[in-house]
């Protein structure tokens, strides 16, 4: 529960990608795409991804923009190891999705989450780690040097109506739209996922 904020005053919106972080979330998504067109990709990759329970723990206990991105560098070779085994998938179609924030340590493990999304999420809230795209930060507002941090998720079209049913039922804060959290960053990705998903 170290990501607790007051819910009195709306936060900052998260704020558009610089340059460098831009290129490295579209060169991620991809890879995250690619690695989800098969069910037997989707397979190796969770395999591979179960293992980090301990960096994940890190994570939740003391979320930074640091830890973050390192376990997401560690998924990252993960994901090129689970896929290459596998030819291209013959049907590259359209998937669709959308993108959602995920704050780790926020979660109160009540589990609404994960019921209404029939498992999409799991007992502390947590979206499936395959699917895991950037970490992002914003000023927490509590002191100068504070951030609060989250995770894009990519959600495949398939998957959309789930998400959107335990996004709804999250009452602790710890999942939240992307277009809600920051219209700002969602206009500057959005373009981007339209693309990536068509060019498959």
């Amino acid at each position: 529960m170290a990501n607790l904020l007051s819910r009195k005053t709306r936060p900052l919106p998260f704020p558009r990608l610089d340059p460098a972080q831009f290129e490295r979330f579209e060169s991620r998504l991809r890879r995250v795409v690619e690695a989800s067109q098969t069910p037997e990709r989707l397979r190796a990759l969770e395999r591979r991804l179960s293992s980090f329970e301990e960096e994940l723990e890190e994570l939740d206990s003391d979320p930074s923009l640091a830890t973050a991105n390192d376990l997401l560098d560690q998924f990252d070779r993960a994901r090129l190891a689970a896929v290459a085994p596998f030819p291209e998938a013959e049907d590259p179609s359209a998937m669709g999705g959308e993108l959602i924030c995920y704050y780790p340590g926020r979660s109160l493990s009540t589990g609404e989450a994960e019921l209404a999304s029939r498992g999409f999420f799991d007992l502390i809230d947590r979206p499936p780690l395959a699917y895991w795209v950037e970490a992002i930060a914003r000023p927490s507002g509590s002191t100068r040097d504070a951030f609060e941090v989250a995770i894009l998720i990519w959600v495949p079209g398939p998957e959309l109506d789930r998400a959107e049913a335990g996004l709804q039922a999250c009452r602790n804060g710890s999942l939240e739209s992307l277009r809600e959290a920051s219209k700002n960053l969602y206009d500057q990705v959005r373009p981007t996922l339209d693309a990536v998903d068509v060019s498959r």
